[in-house]
């Protein structure tokens, strides 16, 4: 049953994964999730996933591979079995989406080009009405995603498990209530911080006083501009960085794609379509330190796929604890903000005031991070009915770019993915600390790092971020070394 599971789950992946980096990147209209779920429907069924379930229970504690294996499956179909009776809904808005527009300076702006067009609009005022546009298209939707999330709900007590939050939590072994009490500590202990460098930015740069800043204005604040990364130099400062580490660029597995292509999507996104052997980038290149930092994170990620060891069982290479492989994102994302390798890698020397908008950046994501960690916590455990104004309150609060509870279904990631992010950020922060005490403040050019990481990239998703913390001597993930490099390195 295990070797036949296996092999249909392993298509599956490559299927969906396929499908879906052939949309993002413009070549597909649509992403037919219906046909995908429907063909392989047994794989997450209520019958197979008993029949894990009792294979998991005949293998002894001495086995640990095995269980965590099967383990890992369990999750997996639970998961999918959530997608598969919602695939309708789930279609029914990606096609809605594909199909909005805003009507801007007499022209019909596709929806998926309007955050293009809200990043390189000077003006506050038209900032807000192109944002206000954008917003009032995406929450037509809203009733509709607002269903899925209650069939989410109703379909995880159908597994046995009282809500969606405590199914997820046991699943993936994360007490996401521990987790987001910790992170509460970092958003008091850093508000200050923020708020004072915040200011100060907006009103320099963007000419905006905090107190009228909205989400119209992030994209704007984000983007920092710069005249040090320039598009031409992405691809070979990345080559040139992995050589450093003695590590091989992937080309034979590895494809960036580049083209433009009108249906194309704004971002840039790693999409692994058969691990280790054919692992996408959709990229669009552009100037800007944004630009790099996104395609850096891409990346880290990438090369965790790439170099995983494609003798392991499917389920250490297409399921597993996503967090590890964003934790390699942040990793080499966070290189483009070390002057150090901006240096080395741009002959530029990186200014205060690059390392200030760097850090800041940074520092608004996370609190947005934790922010969204609170915010499902709440919705997937007392449902949709106040999750709009409780949404609003968070991330204003957090972000202090005040925020419409129009977006509260918009702005959201099934499985508590956020947690992902977070835990991928305290693991982050205290693995680049010990490579800095391991191999140098220009780890990057140290062979024996590049080598650390292709041990830990071997192993695909056979270890939790948790396990590698303990293996590498770390111990659990803590808020202080995440915190230390904003309280070094900003002003008060």
């Amino acid at each position: 049953m295990l070797e036949h599971y296996r092999q249909e789950f392993t298509n599956f992946n490559i299927n969906l994964n396929r499908t879906k980096y052939l949309y993002l990147s413009g070549q597909k209209v649509t992403f037919p999730t219906i046909e995908i779920y429907d063909r392989y429907s047994d794989l997450f069924s209520l019958e197979t996933i008993n029949s894990l379930k009792k294979a998991l229970s005949e293998i002894t504690e001495y086995y640990q591979t095995s269980r965590k294996a099967i383990a890992q499956l369990i999750t997996f179909a639970s998961e999918q079995y959530l997608n598969l009776k919602v695939k309708n809904l789930t279609q029914e808005i990606i096609t809605a989406e594909d199909r909005l527009h805003i009507e801007w300076a007499d022209q019909k702006i596709p929806l998926r080009n309007v955050n293009s067009l809200l990043v390189n609009e000077p003006n506050p005022q038209k900032r807000k009405e192109i944002y206000r546009k954008r917003l009032s298209v995406l929450s037509s939707l809203n009733d509709l995603r607002a269903e899925r999330v209650e069939k989410l709900h109703e379909f995880s007590k159908e597994l046995g498990y009282e809500n969606y939050l405590q199914m997820f939590s046991r699943l993936n072994q994360v007490d996401y209530i521990g987790l987001d009490s910790k992170l509460q500590r970092f958003l008091a202990d850093t508000e200050k911080l923020y708020t004072i460098n915040l200011k100060r930015y907006l009103s320099v740069n963007l000419k905006l006083p905090l107190e009228l800043a909205t989400s119209a204005d992030i994209l704007a604040f984000t983007k920092r501009e710069n005249p040090f990364f320039p598009a031409k130099s992405i691809v070979p400062t990345y080559q040139e960085t992995l050589l450093g580490l003695g590590i091989r660029p992937s080309q034979n597995s590895l494809f960036i794609d580049k083209e433009m292509r009108s249906g194309k999507h704004f971002g840039t996104f790693c999409l692994p379509i058969s691990i280790p052997e054919e692992i996408k980038i959709v990229f669009q290149p552009n100037d800007g330190i944004k630009e790099y930092e996104l395609f850096f994170q891409a990346i880290g990620k990438s090369e965790h796929f790439a170099f995983t060891n494609k003798k392991l069982l499917p389920e250490f290479k297409y399921c597993g604890d996503s967090g590890l492989t964003e934790s390699y994102g942040f990793l080499f994302r966070h290189l483009t903000n070390n002057p150090f390798w901006i240096e080395q890698m741009l002959d530029e020397k990186g200014s205060s005031e690059l390392q200030t908008a760097n850090l800041l950046t940074r520092l608004y994501l996370i609190r947005r991070y934790i922010a969204k960690l609170n915010y499902e916590i709440d919705l997937h455990s007392k449902g949709v009915a106040s999750g709009a104004s409780f949404y609003s309150s968070q991330i204003s609060n957090a972000t202090l770019f005040e925020t419409d509870s129009a977006e509260y279904l918009i702005d959201y990631l099934d499985s508590f993915y956020v947690a992902n992010y977070l835990r991928g950020l305290l693991f982050e922060a205290i693995f680049r600390d010990y490579l800095k005490t391991h191999f140098g403040h220009k780890w990057w050019q140290n062979r024996k790092a590049g080598n650390l990481l292709k041990e830990m990239w071997e192993v695909g998703t056979r270890y939790s971020i948790e396990e590698f913390s303990q293996q590498l001597g770390l111990g659990e993930l803590i808020i202080e070394p995440l915190e230390t490099e904003f309280f070094t390195n900003l002003r008060s």
